[in-house]
């Protein structure tokens, strides 16, 4: 079952940036001892992360995340949407009667090997019957890199480019056709065959 529109919500900050203030900063070409900055910057890296991870539908800082759906598929698999997928915390449905119940984790598994990351049915396992109201099946998931220094170059990259752009462009005045470096580097990792 696709997830179509739905989307994994962070469950609270990451615990790191991926782009550090002084790689912003030598990126930008501002001394090191140059504070003025400092402030907007920190939202620019926030922003700038926000931005790869939503274009790209990658998770670049590790963290907690909920899918919510309304019923459990017709198919063997739920896609998740995001990538990297390192496990999966709970599957918590609400029964036909009201009460909720936990699906045991030996009746699914997560499979990183396909292109979009899946939940899928452990051998002979079913889906459960959940009441089929909005919002009745909560999937808890971590996703993520779990270092700065495993998170991709390209990623980073994106970043910085992003950024940068930001930081000169700070009315919003940019045409679109300015950012093409940006876009040029979305589009090729928008594919969901890389990492």
């Amino acid at each position: 079952m696709a997830t179509g529109e739905r989307k994994a919500i962070r469950v609270g900050a990451p615990a790191f940036e991926p782009i550090t203030l002084a790689e912003a900063k030598k990126h930008i070409e501002l001394a090191d001892d140059d504070n003025a900055h400092d402030a907007h910057l920190l939202r620019l890296i926030t922003a700038a992360r926000e931005q790869v991870e939503h274009d790209c539908s990658v998770v670049l800082a590790t963290g907690s995340f909920t899918l919510t759906l309304d019923d459990f598929p017709g198919e063997t698999e739920i896609y998740l949407p995001v990538r990297p997928v390192t496990s999966i915390t709970s599957i918590v449905y609400t029964l036909e009667n009201g009460s909720t119940a936990t699906m045991s984790a030996s009746e699914y598994l997560l499979d990183n090997n396909e292109p979009e990351p899946e939940i899928t049915l452990a051998y002979l396992a079913d889906w459960p019957t959940a009441r089929g109201e909005p919002n009745s099946v909560t999937i808890t998931f971590v996703a993520g890199y779990a270092t700065q220094a495993a998170i991709p170059q390209a990623y980073k990259q994106m970043m910085l480019v992003d950024i940068a752009r930001r930081f000169q462009d700070r009315e919003g005045l940019e045409k679109i056709d300015e950012s093409m470096a940006y876009e040029r580097m979305v589009r090729r990792y928008q594919r969901v065959s890389y990492p």
